[in-house]
């Protein structure tokens, strides 16, 4: 029922973020949306497929967190560590 929709959004996300997005057959209607290890959407916690641009948004944050994260690293370790 949502494959259309799921298909729609991992090409958007390819496009617009260079995201190579893998859809992941599951029963019961669930839709979860992962990235980097992180659950970001779950419409079996939210009882509802995620809005127009909602999950392009929830990736655009963490790939921001993710970055400012990892300089954040960079930061701490310090030079010759």
């Amino acid at each position: 029922m949502y494959k259309p929709n799921a298909v729609s959004l991992a090409a958007e996300l390819s496009k617009r973020l260079g995201v190579d997005a893998k859809l992941v057959k599951s029963a019961g209607e669930v839709f979860e949306v992962e990235y980097g290890g992180e659950l970001l959407f779950s419409k079996r916690r939210l009882g509802r497929f995620p809005e127009t641009g909602e999950v392009l948004d929830l990736v655009k944050k963490s790939v921001l967190f993710k970055k400012i994260g990892d300089r954040g690293k960079d930061d701490r370790e310090g030079p010759g560590n």
